[in-house]
């Protein structure tokens, strides 16, 4: 059996405050170094849990559909301290912004 290797790529995690009721938020996922595809590269999730589990399982379809395509995707990923997270985002009210990378693995 092959050793598994990874994959990164940075993401910008938006907390965003429901228009209407301040106390829900949702955070929303980007992937910067992958939005210049032409795979969607964005995901949302109800907590910062939720957000990255989705994120991972969009960065999962994405590798597999550009390895169906034979579309190359953008390597290297972009330092975290390179990112700049009001380029890619505009929402209601954000009021927190993480940077973290998101990892897959596969064979």
């Amino acid at each position: 059996m092959q050793p598994l290797k990874e994959i990164t790529y940075p993401a910008i995690f938006y907390f965003d405050r429901h228009p209407t009721n301040k106390r829900k938020y949702e955070v929303s996922v980007v992937f910067p170094d992958l939005i210049k595809t032409e795979f969607t590269a964005t995901t949302v999730g109800k907590n910062l849990s939720d957000a990255k589990k989705s994120a991972e399982n969009v960065l999962k379809m994405i590798f597999e559909e550009s390895y169906k395509k034979k579309v190359e995707l953008p390597l290297p990923p972009t330092p975290i301290v390179e990112i700049r997270p009001n380029e890619y985002y505009v929402a209601y009210d954000i009021f927190r912004i993480i940077i973290d990378n998101v990892t897959i693995y596969y064979r």
